[in-house]
């Protein structure tokens, strides 16, 4: 008698179990994915005159705007909007137009010198990655662009790399037509990281990726989004927000994992500069696991720690030796492109 009983509550148990967690699967990937493809947008809007007193080239927009926009936002940190939208000259073969700055070297070596791409991550804007442009300002051309649904740029969701990567082509093309540089490469912050070494993977016009504070996969990350900053169990909510995001895009986001894309690059040298205290992307689940993966491909990929660092804020906490890591590897990429780089 009591045996089919027990049998009874397991089953009663094990269903209210199941459809618990599905329920709670659901509503994690509903707002997680909600939130990710269609995030608020970064405030900062400062220009690189206001900055650093660089002159530079607005891409695909007046500049005479820029001088409207920071004259309606006393605090360029907390911008209310980001100015009149991007226009036709650089659109991408999806039909997003894209925004951006070209800022000549210091040392003026005109268009044609090495240009460093630079591309930010999630929710952030050209503005957000000017920190990056310090130390590279002197000796390389740079481009800052904003990604779609960032900045002046067209509104679209935000993919986690996939679409991103046609923001990054549009902007190699317009380099290539109205600059035509000698060498060009990419920097890319966090998923700015993805977005770059998806674009590079077909591109031969980029000659070396450097990714910073960049996740192996999507699932991994945004697992440990869940339970770094919302206290939730990384899984299965980060599955819930995958297929989330999917059912409203279209898209697979893993589709561009660094993990993978990065060991596709050939002899093109890669840089990996990573916080050894990340929270978010923990060294051995993220830079380790690409490191592992390119090596095994063949990639020259070195990887270098910034001891004590974080997620995203290696300029902050490491700003001597950032400048120092990145320059070094764009001189020899640029002057040796193809050509190993010695760890």
């Amino acid at each position: 008698m009591g045996s089919p009983r027990l049998k009874r509550l397991a089953a009663v148990v094990l269903g209210f179990f199941c459809v618990t967690l599905a329920g709670y699967t659901a509503y994690v990937g509903a707002v997680g994915s909600e939130l990710l493809v269609d995030p608020a947008p970064r405030k900062l809007c400062s220009t690189p005159d206001v900055r650093f007193g660089w002159s530079y080239e607005a891409i695909n927009y007046d500049i005479a705007d820029d001088a409207a926009l920071i004259a309606a936002n006393p605090d360029l940190d907390d911008c209310a909007e980001q100015g009149t939208g991007a226009g036709g000259e650089v659109v991408t073969e999806d039909g997003v137009p894209i925004a951006g700055w070209y800022i000549p070297s210091a040392e003026g070596h005109g268009p044609t010198g090495p240009t460093v791409i630079l591309v930010h991550g999630w929710n952030g804007n050209k503005s957000d990655v000017l920190r990056y442009a310090a130390p590279l300002h002197d000796r390389f051309n740079i481009v800052a662009l904003d990604l779609r649904h960032g900045g002046r740029s067209g509104e679209r969701a935000v993919t986690f790399g996939v679409q991103e990567r046609l923001d990054i082509e549009a902007v190699v093309d317009w380099l290539a037509r109205t600059k035509a540089p000698r060498a060009i490469g990419l920097m890319g912050s966090s998923m700015g990281g993805a977005a770059a070494a998806a674009a590079a993977v077909g591109d031969p016009w980029i000659v070396a990726l450097l990714l910073d504070s960049t996740h192996a996969s999507a699932v991994q990350v945004i697992g440990r989004r869940l339970s770094v900053e919302a206290g939730h169990p990384p899984y299965p909510g980060a599955w819930g927000i995958v297929a989330g995001a999917w059912l409203r895009t279209e898209l697979d986001i893993r589709g561009v994992d660094p993990v993978e894309t990065v060991p596709r690059l050939g002899d093109r040298p890669v840089l990996l500069i990573h916080g050894s205290h990340d929270p978010i992307d923990v060294p051995a689940e993220s830079a380790e696991r690409i490191v592992e993966a390119a090596r095994a491909a063949g990639v020259d990929i070195r990887l270098q720690y910034c001891d004590g660092g974080g997620h995203g804020n290696l300029m902050d906490h490491c700003p001597e030796g950032w400048g120092a890591w990145a320059v070094d590897f764009f001189e020899r990429a640029f002057d040796q492109p193809g050509q190993p780089i010695t760890p």
